[in-house]
């Protein structure tokens, strides 16, 4: 095999193969108008060479012919490199935005299960009962509880022991009870 002809055959396969990644880069984008500009230079150097190759054949292959060819078959070369540059990046691009379509979707499930306590709570001043939407006195705890995650766990402060147990505490505190 003679070096036109190689040059022309390596060519040609350059350029089918920057059809198959440039088809695989439209289908995985859905980028089709830029994708079709690419297939279409694409087709028009793969004809180009086709016709170069019959040129060859049938005897009517230039010099100019040869050099053409020779150049196209660099550009073929930069263009298959650029088709995988652009691959690359795209595909990082839509990995990132993957990422960050799930992490949305994360924050979104995450703001529906928040609940909080808005505005102003009517409570008793002496029993520290809440009024709730329908007009009902609700203990503190039972209020809260419904309307929001927190839970209750039930204690005496010291000065309510001091004030409701007031032998127990200065048992504690080793005071005698008096004050």
């Amino acid at each position: 095999m003679n070096s036109e002809l190689l040059i022309m055959t390596t060519s040609l396969a350059l350029q089918a193969t920057n059809v198959i990644l440039a088809l695989r880069l439209i289908r995985r984008t859905s980028r089709y108008l830029a994708g079709g500009m690419i297939i279409s230079a694409v087709f028009l150097m793969t004809f180009r060479r086709s016709l170069s190759l019959y040129r060859y054949y049938s005897g009517d292959l230039f010099m100019t012919d040869i050099v053409a060819e020779s150049v196209a078959l660099i550009i073929s070369f930069l263009f298959l490199l650029g088709i995988l540059y652009a691959t690359r990046i795209i595909e990082s691009e839509m990995r990132t935005q993957n990422e960050k379509e799930d992490l949305i979707g994360e924050l979104r499930s995450a703001l529906t299960e928040i609940k909080t306590l808005k505005g102003i709570i009517p409570i008793c001043a002496s029993c520290k009962k809440i009024r709730d939407d329908r007009g009902y006195w609700n203990r503190l705890e039972l209020y809260i509880s419904e309307r929001s995650d927190a839970e209750f766990s039930h204690g005496i402060c010291p000065d309510c022991a001091g004030r409701l147990y007031p032998d127990l505490a200065s048992r504690v505190n080793g005071t005698d009870g008096t004050t």
